[in-house]
C-alpha cells in the first residue's frame, strides 16, 4: 500500500506540471501571435492607406484596377490578422498579462495611424489630442491597444460624418501619483442616456 500512494503521488505531482507546461505553452503562444499580428498589421494599415490614395489619383482604368485589387486583398489580410488577434486574446488569460511603464502617448497615435485611412474612406477626420507633459502609464499594452482599437473602429463605424478625436489628460493627481484619462469623442449617433 504505501509503494501505491508514492506512485499516485509521483503520478499527480508530474500531471500538475504537464498541465501547467501546457498552459504555459498556451499563453506563450498567444502572446506570441498577438505581438506577431499587431507588427504586421501596423505596415499593412500604411499599405492600406497609399493603396487608397492611388485609387483616387491615379490615371487610367488599368492602374486603378490594380490601386483597388491591393487595397481589396490588404483589406481581407487586416480582417484576417483582426480574427487571429481577437483569438490569441481570448485564449491568453488577462490575470496573466504583465504590467509594465508604457509611452501611453505613443499607444495612442499608433491606434488612431491604423484608422486613418478608413476614416479618410468615410470623409471622416480623425485626430489625437493630448498635454506636453510625459505621459507614462502602468499597463498592458497589448490590452491598452486592444480597447483603444475597438473603441475608435466604432466610433468610425457609427459616424456619418465630421470627426473623431482621441485625447489623453489628467483625470487625478494623488501625491506623487498621476491618474491619466484618455477618451475617444465622435460627431456619430451616440448612446443613449437609459443605455449608458
Amino acid at each position: 500500500l504505501p509503494i501505491y500512494i508514492t506512485k499516485r503521488k509521483t503520478l499527480m505531482t508530474e500531471l500538475k506540471m504537464a498541465s501547467k507546461t501546457a498552459e504555459d505553452a498556451s499563453n506563450l503562444k498567444s502572446r506570441i501571435l498577438a505581438n506577431m499580428s499587431h507588427e504586421i498589421r501596423t505596415p499593412l494599415n500604411g499599405i492600406l492607406g497609399f493603396a487608397e490614395l492611388l485609387k483616387e489619383e491615379l490615371e487610367g482604368h488599368k492602374s486603378k484596377d490594380m490601386a483597388s485589387i491591393i487595397y481589396s486583398s490588404g483589406s481581407r489580410l487586416l480582417e484576417t490578422l483582426n480574427g487571429i488577434i481577437d483569438l490569441s486574446f481570448a485564449e491568453s488569460k488577462v490575470e496573466g498579462t504583465s504590467i509594465v511603464k508604457i509611452d501611453l502617448r505613443k499607444v495612442i497615435r499608433e491606434s488612431v495611424n491604423l484608422f486613418e485611412a478608413n476614416a479618410r474612406k468615410k470623409g471622416l477626420s480623425i485626430s489625437t489630442i493630448d498635454y506636453q507633459d510625459p505621459q507614462f502609464a502602468f499597463a498592458n499594452e497589448e490590452l491598452i491597444s486592444k480597447i483603444l482599437n475597438n473603441l475608435i473602429n466604432n466610433a468610425i463605424k457609427f459616424t456619418s460624418n465630421g470627426k473623431v478625436t482621441v485625447s489623453v489628460s489628467v483625470a487625478h493627481i494623488a501625491g506623487q501619483n498621476m491618474h491619466l484619462k484618455c477618451a475617444i469623442r465622435d460627431t456619430g449617433i451616440g448612446v443613449e442616456a437609459e443605455a449608458h
